[in-house]
């Protein structure tokens, strides 16, 4: 995660507002699925408008921006799970392996295999994941 930071040039922050908490479960959930503003807003109970702002104010970006973050998170845990980039393309939502491209070339100026591990660190997590499963 620090190394996500430092590429990416992003302060964590800690979202303590329950709205904004309860709208990052929901996307959490959801992170291989299409959600708009609207929708988000209402788990939130707020209006669209109210919503973008306290989101942005919590969290340092804008909704668009952590629906992208989020899914990067989910395709680099798939991939240190041992799939192929197209797979964990599609499981995170985006549309085809160029999408992902684009997406991750935009946010962290690297190309999503950068986040791929082969070596010691992902047999071993892939081990963790045979012995737990």
């Amino acid at each position: 995660m620090q190394l996500v930071q430092e590429v990416s040039r992003t302060a964590p922050r800690e979202p303590s507002d329950p709205r904004v908490l309860a709208a990052m479960e929901y996307l959490r959930q959801r992170v291989d699925q299409a959600v708009t503003l609207p929708e988000v807003a209402r788990v939130a109970n707020l209006s669209p408008g109210r919503f973008r702002h306290l989101f942005v104010e919590e969290t340092g970006m804008p909704l668009r921006t952590y629906v992208l973050w989020r899914r990067l998170l989910h395709v680099w845990t798939l991939l240190m799970q041992g799939e192929t980039l197209s797979t964990a393309a599609h499981a995170a939502g985006f549309a085809d392996s160029a999408h992902l491209s684009r997406t991750a070339q935009t946010m962290f100026g690297l190309a999503p295999s950068a986040l791929q591990m082969n070596g010691p660190l992902s047999a071993r997590t892939r081990g963790l994941d045979h012995h737990l499963g």
